[in-house]
């Protein structure tokens, strides 16, 4: 008779030390403390609320930051550079680490680290911290954050990244090209050429990885005329009217940079965010709009050619259902799972 245990651990601990040594750093206190950290954040909750914080570890926080403008930093306290000090980091810092905060952890000597919370000035133009981190030759600096319920990502200044899945089952991703990158360019295929809409191609596209990152799994459809009328199998869906209008809040703000230009923007970015928590399909144009959400796949005809059911959730069956329309209705559809598989069918 045996008996045997097996966990995430020593596998977490191998990836993220391979990782941490092609940043530039050898440590095994910081490699324990980075495995654990990940862990912890998977479901971390303090008074009962889930908290998902972005995470910077850093070696040289004064170098780090200078790559990020208008950078605000309050450290919180010191702690030993041991695992067991990151229970100790979350509860002081989780709560604070909301909206524009994050976390950083400065490895400031062999033992010690100390830690806080930081912003920086964002606008839309700003790239995202999961970006701006590639700017910074600040020693060894790495993000760590949640992407899917079971999914943490680390990401390092040198360009290196490790998605750590805690999951025993997830399909395997073989498309060679971003799948939010390439489903975002079918929603901006109609827009007119010239530099802002270059700078909308690239903010879409960001703007989309984030509100996906952030939600439990969705579909987003894209269609020259997406009109819930016109969809057949696509039914029961909420239009907004008039449309979500991503790409003329964006011109505006270009050509304006105002405070209320801004705000029109954002206030756009945090309803669409609001909107991927929802269940459903959201359907988007090939002039950067979002028309319709809460839409469901609902096929009227059966299977006539006996093809057998798709494995998986209501999703991923909606999603071999709804891939039989591009071509005809629908120019491309992209699918993310609940831990954070992200798979794009349809398009060029």
């Amino acid at each position: 008779m045996s008996r045997k245990t097996v966990t995430f651990r020593s596998q977490t601990i191998s990836n993220v030390g391979d990782l941490i040594q092609d940043e530039g750093l050898t440590c095994h206190a910081s490699q324990n403390l980075l495995a654990f950290l990940a862990g912890e954040l998977l479901a971390y909750k303090d008074e009962g609320m889930e908290l998902a914080p972005v995470i910077m570890f850093c070696t040289d926080a004064e170098k780090a930051f200078e790559g990020f403008p208008g950078s605000v930093r309050h450290t919180v306290g010191n702690a030993p550079l041991h695992a067991n000090s990151i229970k100790r980091v979350l509860k002081d810092c989780a709560p604070l680490a909301t909206r524009s905060w994050s976390i950083f952890i400065e490895r400031t000597d062999p033992n010690q680290i100390q830690y806080g919370v930081f912003n920086y000035i964002t606008l839309p133009t700003t790239l995202p911290l999961s970006e701006a981190i590639g700017l910074t030759s600040a020693g060894t600096c790495l993000l760590l954050r949640k992407i899917g319920p079971s999914t943490i990502e680390v990401r390092g200044a040198k360009g290196n990244e490790l998605s750590l899945v805690f999951s025993t089952t997830r399909e395997e991703e073989n498309q060679q090209v971003s799948p939010v990158g390439t489903f975002a360019l079918d929603c901006c295929k109609d827009i007119p050429g010239g530099p802002v809409a270059d700078e909308f191609r690239t903010y879409f596209k960001r703007l989309l990885e984030d509100g996906l990152s952030k939600c439990h799994g969705t579909m987003l459809v894209c269609a020259a005329d997406p009109s819930l009328e016109t969809m057949g199998d696509m039914k029961d869906g909420v239009e907004i009217l008039p449309k979500l209008d991503f790409f003329a809040a964006y011109s505006t703000y270009r050509s304006d940079t105002s405070a209320e230009s801004i705000l029109r923007l954002q206030s756009a970015e945090e309803l669409l965010n609001g909107i991927l928590q929802c269940d459903g399909i959201l359907m988007f144009d090939t002039k950067g709009c979002l028309s319709a959400y809460r839409v469901f796949y609902r096929p009227t005809t059966p299977d006539t050619l006996g093809t057998p059911p798709s494995s998986g959730g209501a999703r991923t069956r909606a999603f071999e259902g709804v891939k039989t329309m591009i071509g005809t209705k629908l120019i491309s559809a992209l699918f993310r799972s609940q831990d954070g598989l992200t798979i794009r069918a349809g398009g060029a």
